[in-house]
C-alpha cells in the first residue's frame, strides 16, 4: 500500500488533473510498501498512520538491503458542499535507513523524458508534507510544499496548479480520505451530449541543490476531454528549465478504466 503523505499521491492516477503528477512524489519517492495502517475517518476528515518495510520488489531480491518508514497524514475540508469544498492537510515520514529506503528519481513531466532530478536524502530522513486545495463550482486548486532532510542532504519542493471545466462539472471530492474523486460527464456521448472538457495549468518546483543535484522548474497546461465516465483523453504540454537543462514536451493520453 502507499503511505500516508500527500493528496497528489492518494489521489488515484486515474483522477488525477494532468498526465503525470507532480514532480515532488516521485522526487521524494512517495511509493507502495508492504505494512500495516489505522485511519479513522468521518464526514469531513481523515486521519491515518502506518509503519512499513519494503516494496514488493525489494523482499523479493534478497540482495537489496530493507529498512523501516513510518508516517502519519490529518486532513480536514471546513467547507465541504456540492460544489464548495476546501481542503486542508499535512503529513509526515521518516525513513530509518539509505539502504532500502524509498527511490528519489523525478521526471521533469513527460514520463518519457531523460533528464532527471535525483535528491541524495540519506537516512535518519524525516518529510513534511502540507496541502490545500478548493473547488468553487467548474474552477478548482490543489497546491502542496514537501521538504525532507537526511544525513546527506536536503531537498524541497512542490505544485499549484489550477483547472476548469468549459461544460460546467464540478471536480468530486472525498472528504473520507481526502483525495480527489472521478469526476463523471454531465452530458457524456452516450446521452447525446459532446462530454466534458476541461482546462488546468501547473507551476512545478523540486530543489534538489542541498542533496547532490539541481532545480527544476517547469510549466504545464492542458486540456482533458471526458467523453464518458472511464474515458479520457489528456493533451499536455510541458516547459521545463534545470540547472544543466531545458526541454519541453508535448504529449497525449488515452486513458479507459474499468
Amino acid at each position: 500500500m502507499k503511505t500516508t503523505n500527500s493528496m497528489e499521491e492518494q489521489t488515484s492516477s486515474r483522477h488525477i488533473s494532468f498526465a503525470e503528477r507532480g514532480m515532488v512524489t516521485d522526487g521524494f519517492g512517495l511509493d507502495r510498501r508492504v505494512g500495516i495502517s489505522l485511519t479513522k475517518s468521518g464526514k469531513n476528515y481523515s486521519t491515518s498512520a502506518g509503519i512499513f518495510g519494503n516494496s514488493i520488489n525489494g523482499y523479493q531480491d534478497s540482495t537489496k538491503a530493507s529498512n523501516t518508514v513510518w508516517s502519519a497524514r490529518a486532513t480536514y475540508a471546513p467547507i465541504l458542499e456540492k460544489d464548495r469544498v476546501l481542503h486542508l492537510g499535512t503529513s509526515i515520514r521518516h525513513t530509518d535507513k539509505a539502504a532500502g529506503a524509498p527511490k528519489h528519481s523525478a521526471r521533469w513531466g513527460s514520463h518519457l523524458a531523460t533528464e532527471k532530478v535525483k535528491p541524495s536524502i540519506g537516512g535518519d530522513a524525516l518529510l513534511f508534507g502540507l496541502e490545500a486545495a478548493g473547488v468553487f463550482g467548474p474552477f478548482h486548486a490543489h497546491g502542496e510544499y514537501m521538504r525532507e532532510d537526511g544525513n546527506l542532504g536536503e531537498a524541497k519542493g512542490g505544485f499549484v496548479q489550477a483547472g476548469y471545466f468549459l461544460t460546467g462539472e464540478t471536480r468530486k471530492y472525498k472528504a473520507s480520505a481526502g483525495k480527489f474523486d472521478r469526476t463523471k460527464p454531465s452530458r457524456p456521448l452516450s446521452k447525446g451530449g459532446y462530454g466534458a472538457l476541461e482546462l488546468v495549468a501547473r507551476f512545478d518546483i523540486l530543489d534538489a541543490r542541498g542533496a547532490s543535484d539541481e532545480k527544476v522548474d517547469a510549466y504545464t497546461i492542458g486540456a482533458t476531454w471526458y467523453p464518458e465516465s472511464h474515458l479520457r483523453v489528456k493533451l499536455n504540454y510541458t516547459d521545463a528549465n534545470g540547472d544543466t537543462f531545458a526541454a519541453n514536451g508535448l504529449y497525449m493520453r488515452l486513458q479507459v478504466d474499468w
